[in-house]
């Protein structure tokens, strides 16, 4: 099977993350070609038997329109189809899904769109027409129930949900509950209006008066830095708030510390929680839309589930697991035991198997 993956870029994203991961495994058993749109610097590794097709997007970013530009992406997208012969596409991301469906119709090549994030917050007329545009697809993956739920019946009975993987790439890394720093930990974009570190801090100003022995670090980047770094500020707690910056060795640095935080109000499926878990480490996250965070943990059964925006919620939570070190330990180990379910290989598979169910159907 020739299988043709599309996306908007190939830097360090969740999505582009698992584009690569399903695009990697395939490639053992399988022809797989990447149409990269490059939006972005690529950061991802790609096996050598992937042949990698990259726009030049400078040839027309600035320059030309937002319609332009994406004809210009459905231009290139369709040549590499012509040129290549797929004899399917897996897109990750709203305009790649859409763009692929509309090629594969006109191409007549089936489509399996995936869709990445929460379609509850994206309601704006353009989301719209891609969301319908999605109903022409031959297949559909979503990351949770709740995400499959938004769309229409035709394209829930089409599409499967598959959970993002447990990729623990230093797998002798296992959180030491004895040796740690007194420290609260969040890894993510700085972007306020979905990540919502704003809470974060404001829990842990709570929490830093009655231990003030305890520190926060936030790993990442973001354009919302400068503003998170001001409010720490307005709460008094600079001293206490460490920007630890970008790293590409996010489980050895989030081992270091005690208790791992998800702080969104929405979210596809957090792959920083997935790994995490996946290390044994106690973890707190908001009841982020669609339901990634519950399914992991398990509607709170193996970590602390609470309300979105809830700081003071979040400050007793951080502040139980302080107190109650035990228990701590006890929700960590539960925590990595229960990741289990979202294996590499059992994920992986589920990916092949389904796209082959898609091509099988096209060719009847």
């Amino acid at each position: 099977m020739k299988i043709l993956f599309t996306i908007s870029c190939l830097s360090y994203g969740g999505a582009e993350k698992n584009l690569v991961l399903v695009a990697n495994y395939l490639s053992e058993r399988h022809e797989v070609i990447i149409c990269n749109f490059n939006e972005h610097e690529t950061k991802q590794d790609l096996n050598k038997r992937i042949k990698c097709f990259d726009k030049n997007i400078e040839a027309t970013k600035g320059k030309f329109g937002w319609i332009t530009l994406r004809k210009n992406q459905y231009s290139f997208l369709k040549k590499v189809c012509l040129d290549e012969e797929p004899d399917i596409i897996v897109s990750f991301l709203p305009i790649p899904n859409a763009l692929a469906v509309l090629c594969g119709k006109k191409l007549h090549i089936p489509v399996v769109i995936s869709e990445r994030a929460d379609p509850f917050q994206q309601l704006s007329k353009l989301d719209r027409i891609i969301h319908a545009i999605y109903n022409q697809a031959d297949g559909a993956v979503f990351q949770t129930n709740g995400a499959r739920d938004f769309y229409n019946k035709k394209l829930q009975e089409k599409g499967i949900v598959i959970p993002n993987p447990v990729v623990n790439n230093y797998s002798e890394i296992v959180h030491d509950y004895c040796n740690i720093k007194k420290e609260i930990v969040s890894v993510g974009r700085f972007e306020i209006v979905q990540k919502r570190q704003d809470i974060l801090l404001k829990a842990s100003k709570i929490v830093f008066e009655k231990y003030p022995e305890y520190k926060i670090v936030f790993w990442g980047d973001g354009p919302d830095e400068c503003r998170l770094k001001k409010l720490a500020k307005e709460l008094q707690i600079e001293d206490k708030v460490i920007f630890a910056g970008v790293t590409s060795s996010v489980l050895k640095k989030v081992n270091q510390s005690e208790i791992f935080v998800l702080s969104s109000d929405y979210e596809g499926i957090p792959n920083v929680l997935i790994e995490a878990m996946s290390i044994g480490m106690p973890c707190i996250a908001t009841d982020c839309s669609p339901g990634g965070a519950k399914m992991l943990l398990e509607n709170g059964k193996v970590g602390k589930l609470i309300k979105c925006g809830d700081y003071k919620k979040l400050a007793k939570e951080i502040m139980y697991f302080i107190e109650n070190r035990e228990k701590e330990k006890e929700y960590g180990i539960c925590a990595r035991k229960s990741i289990e379910r979202f294996s590499y290989s059992k994920i992986m598979n589920q990916w092949e198997t389904y796209i082959q169910s898609i091509f099988k159907d096209g060719t009847k």
